[in-house]
């Protein structure tokens, strides 16, 4: 599939734009994705992918076998993780959601907080839940359309390096977590990383 930038119709900046082409000064001295978005005031800009697309046919990824979805970022303010399911998407652009009879795009997600050290996040399957102004649906990593990284309209301005994006078989890593923000326990502490399974903290940084 491929990557892209995009974001609602209201005045406001993102670089790049459109597609984007990695950028040097990231993760361990390599080439790293990097966004920067500012200003708009609907639903904001996102990072994203779709992982089902090949020309014409949109088959839903299965990755079940996974514990969860694992990357590695820093940058400035918040984001949304989100891994999509046909259910929630517009069937326009590959879902199954009806937008006429429909509330579509309430996707699972969960929020990160950014700090300014590149840091491995690790987020469980059981962290990735609905806004909830769409029907409830519970979630599937079985059926994935998408990811994206959203910057919502609030936390505007974000800025977002971003590298080693993979599905993650819960064992931690040893070169510090950030947990998910939320409800519940504990962020990541930055020293190893948050384990499956764990509550996800307030504040959601590590180190």
């Amino acid at each position: 599939a491929y990557w892209f930038t995009s974001h609602d119709e209201t005045p406001g900046t993102i670089a790049p734009a459109n597609d984007f082409k990695p950028e040097a000064g990231g993760y361990l001295g390599t080439k790293s994705a990097h966004v920067v978005a500012s200003g708009y005031s609907n639903w904001g800009a996102a990072l994203s992918a779709n992982v089902t697309h090949k020309a014409a046919l949109r088959c839903p990824y299965n990755a079940s076998a996974f514990a969860g979805f694992r990357f590695v970022a820093r940058g400035h303010g918040q984001v949304r993780v989100q891994l999509a399911m046909p259910d929630v998407i517009d069937k326009e652009y590959g879902g199954s959601c009806d937008p006429k009879a429909q509330v579509c795009y309430d996707q699972h997600g969960a929020y990160v907080q950014l700090g300014a050290d590149f840091q491995t996040y690790e987020l469980p399957w059981s962290s990735f839940v609905q806004r909830g102004f769409g029907p409830p649906l519970d979630f599937n990593p079985g059926s994935l359309i998408s990811l994206s990284f959203a910057m919502e309209a609030n936390d505007l301005p974000v800025e977002l390096w971003l590298d080693q994006v993979e599905w993650w078989d819960g064992r931690p890593t040893e070169t510090g977590g950030g947990g998910a923000s939320g409800a519940g326990g504990a962020a990541g502490d930055g020293g190893t990383s948050t384990t499956a399974g764990e509550p996800w903290g307030e504040a959601g940084a590590g180190g």
